[in-house]
């Protein structure tokens, strides 16, 4: 088994990350130069190269360059997020967009409406603001904050639920009218 450090690429890219490796591989037998109890020459091993990559989440290919021989092969590894792990993203984002637009057409609603919006809009509302953290981090092999992902949705949609939260909740405390006993 062989183990190396992809190179180049960005985790930042999420989902649409792409990382490359350049590999080099060859043994040669320790040098044997001016000792006498080795009995064996100075001779390249021969290789056989077998490929196999198994990362869940990722697509990940390689490429042989025409440099190689049987003592020397040197490949370009390319790893990419697979196509399940970038439509759970796509989907992830979709659904953030479409719950903090409907947060903000009903909070839009309220404000217009006149009437003491029901308690249970200000929850949701506020749910969203906290549950949305979670669903960006549940998707698969997510790095921390500050990906592409997130600044297409997650910074975005957190916004407008506050501004949603803001308004709906204004609106509770201009409008609401204690009973009087």
């Amino acid at each position: 088994a062989l183990k190396f450090n992809l190179v180049k690429g960005k985790i930042n890219n999420y989902p649409f990350d792409r990382h490359i490796a350049k590999v080099a591989i060859s043994i040669d037998p320790l040098p044997s130069i001016g000792k006498k109890f080795a009995p064996f020459e100075l001779n390249p091993v021969p290789l056989e190269f077998n490929f196999h990559a198994d990362v869940p989440g990722f697509d990940i290919s390689y490429k042989p360059m025409e440099e190689n021989s049987s003592i020397f092969i040197y490949i370009d590894v390319s790893a990419t997020r697979s196509l399940p792990v970038k439509f759970f993203a796509l989907v992830i984002i979709v659904i953030m967009w479409v719950l903090s637009i409907m947060a903000l057409l009903l909070a839009l609603k309220v404000m217009k409406s006149g009437k003491l919006p029901e308690v249970g809009m200000l929850s949701w509302t506020a749910v969203m603001l906290f549950a949305f953290p979670a669903i960006r981090n549940a998707q698969p092999g997510v790095p921390p904050v500050g990906t592409a992902s997130d600044f297409l949705s997650f910074f975005w949609t957190e916004i407008i639920v506050v501004v949603a939260l803001v308004i709906i909740g204004s609106c509770w405390l201009k409008r609401y009218h204690p009973p009087i006993e």
